[in-house]
């Protein structure tokens, strides 16, 4: 039987950022992986997503200033963007796993379950650690309805090597909504179902209002308030039947209802690990489960935060340090920014107006500053006029929240985390010197 100081379940980020600096510090490590290294983040899920993305937005950047800078519109093309995604994704896997093994990181392949709370079996083979670390993230939710088989998951979409006339995605969530402003910008024709009123609930509403209005716009059909009852496949294509009534026929159908725990494939019976009622692994806030020796990290978890890739990150790194000995104390999570890539983008941080703005203050008496796009000469070019940055201030006058929707919304809220991260007041914030003209630049100056 193999022993190991650390033991990881998983490769994903939420291994990946404490597995190597562990090593590289003399822990023996070791990281088991039934997939692909790097887990979705990395193979099928936000780089895959990017890559798709931004020709997209570039697209659409151009095609804004045709008439002012440019004579004509670019044309794009799904199965040479594919084909581009592949060759860049495909080299994930070897790549991560290359990466574990050079800094001394041994790696398993297989399925991990576990005998009890010492020991994990793969293959037949058993492990043991000192500290055992579950990182095995989520898989794609399914809907349980007559007809879902035909239905795709983002994996799917992410692979699909043509992009279909018609297009329905099931869910209001980041993944429907991304997926959905990918393919409108590919030129198809697109249907959202959402169950509840609103698409993107965990984001600032008046941004999300204003990005759906983008995509109506663009020809999206936002459908608010569907129960999705059974699908079939017609020679028309697919239909899907909501509220007792049946839909037009669509091409392709993703159900992106969200994502599930996969803590229920791991043995965990076996071991005094316990799950809540939504299959989420509890753990405390030094990401202890209920049995000492055992830890988890990301979306696997209970944790309460954001499940995504830069929270698994900062957990891992975290034990990183608790494992070597350089802290003790519990974990303390920083302002966690959230980001919508659709176009166009939606970010934030922190504490959100609420309710109504009058005069500079909102219903809870935050101070809150709007900056829109329409005065600022740094994206006039771009024909950047609908953007616009959303500040909130405490009561001691330091940043304790931000918004911003556009086309670099997510670099726009990077700029400003510091400043509310650090509680920088005024003074602080001049002690900075940015490159002009730049957007750090631009937005700093108005903070």
């Amino acid at each position: 039987m193999s022993k190991f100081d650390v033991l990881f379940i998983g490769s994903g980020q939420g291994a990946w950022n404490g597995a190597i600096p562990m090593a590289q510090k003399g822990l023996n490590v070791a990281v088991i992986e039934e997939d692909k290294f790097g887990g979705v983040c990395s193979n099928r899920g936000c780089n895959a997503k990017i890559l798709l993305d931004r020709p997209f937005l570039l697209k659409h950047l151009t095609d804004g200033m045709v008439g002012r800078v440019f004579n004509n519109e670019l044309t794009t093309n799904w199965p040479d963007l594919m084909k581009v995604k592949q060759e860049i994704i495909g080299q994930q896997d070897h790549n991560n796993r290359t990466k574990l093994e050079k800094n001394s990181v041994t790696v398993i392949k297989g399925h991990a379950e576990f005998k009890d709370n010492q020991t994990v079996v793969v293959a037949g083979v058993e492990y043991q650690a000192d500290k055992i670390v579950i990182a095995a993230g989520t898989r794609a939710h399914h809907l349980d309805i007559p007809g879902a088989e035909l239905f795709k998951t983002s994996d799917d979409f992410l692979d699909m090597p043509e992009m279909p006339n018609k297009i329905t995605l099931i869910g209001g969530g980041l993944i429907a909504v991304e997926l959905a402003s990918i393919s409108a910008e590919a030129g198809a024709d697109v249907t959202i179902l959402v169950r509840g009123q609103q698409i993107l609930k965990d984001f600032y509403p008046n941004y999300v209002a204003r990005m759906a209005d983008v995509l109506t716009k663009q020809g999206v059909k936002i459908i608010y308030g569907s129960t999705l009852e059974q699908a079939e496949q017609t020679a028309q294509g697919i239909v899907l039947t909501a509220n007792g009534e049946k839909l037009p026929a669509t091409d392709y159908v993703v159900d992106a209802t969200g994502r599930t725990s996969n803590a229920d494939h791991l043995g965990l019976e076996n071991t005094d690990v316990q799950v809540d009622g939504n299959g989420w692994i509890e753990v405390d806030e030094f990401l202890h489960t209920t049995v000492p020796n055992i830890y988890a990290t990301g979306d696997v978890t209970n944790h309460h935060q954001p499940d995504i890739t830069p929270v698994a990150a900062f957990e891992s790194k975290y034990l990183g340090h608790v494992f070597t000995g350089e802290i003790t104390e519990a974990i303390v999570y920083p302002y966690i920014p959230r980001v919508a890539f659709t176009i166009p983008r939606i970010a934030q941080f922190g504490t959100m107006p609420v309710g109504l703005v009058v005069d500079g203050v909102d219903e809870a008496g935050h101070q809150v500053k709007i900056l829109p796009s329409s005065g600022d000469w740094f994206k006039f070019l771009q024909n950047e006029t609908e953007g616009e940055i959303t500040l909130v201030y405490g009561d001691d006058n330091l940043l304790i929240g931000a918004a911003a929707i556009g086309y670099e919304a997510e670099d726009e809220i990077n700029g400003l985390l510091p400043y509310a991260q650090l509680k920088m007041d005024r003074q602080a914030m001049d002690q900075f010197v940015w490159l002009f003209p730049s957007l750090q630049y631009m937005t700093s100056r108005n903070v």
